[in-house]
């Protein structure tokens, strides 16, 4: 009797180790272009725009919190509030990325931070209009 209660408690402290750290994956997972994956590891807060290495091995791109992704065959647009050290969204402000898929990319090189201004003068120079033809976004992160 003493072991399967023993068993029974070993068994359930595993499965809420397992579950507590996310389980057998990620709490958001989805594919934007050959290695490019915009992941959640354990809350959507933590949503960042990442580079697939091999496997479930990811290198960041774009750190936490992403709030919305824009994408076609040529590029990726995102938007991103950064977080503060209380690891807090901090909303009030937005960096802005353009990854230019017709480039290189490398696990190594995160992509330029760009401001609202550097931001429209990028896509003008590109010649870039939003919404680009995929758009995800997570308002609640807004």
């Amino acid at each position: 009797m003493i072991l399967k209660f023993v068993k029974f408690n070993l068994l359930l402290i595993i499965l809420v180790a397992i579950f507590s750290c996310g389980g057998f994956g990620f709490t958001y997972e989805k594919q934007i272009d050959n290695n490019i994956y915009l992941i959640a590891t354990d809350v959507m807060n933590q949503m960042s725009l990442s580079y697939k290495v091999s496997g479930n091995s990811y290198v960041g791109m774009i750190d936490e919190t992403v709030f919305e992704i824009q994408y076609n065959e040529r590029f990726i647009i995102a938007k991103q509030h950064p977080k503060n050290r209380n690891d807090q969204i901090l909303k009030d402000l937005t960096y802005y990325y353009i990854i230019d898929l017709n480039k290189e990319i490398k696990a190594s090189k995160k992509p330029s931070q760009l401001t609202k201004q550097e931001f429209f003068e990028q896509m003008n120079k590109n010649n870039i209009s939003e919404p680009l033809v995929n758009v995800i976004n997570f308002r609640e992160l807004q």
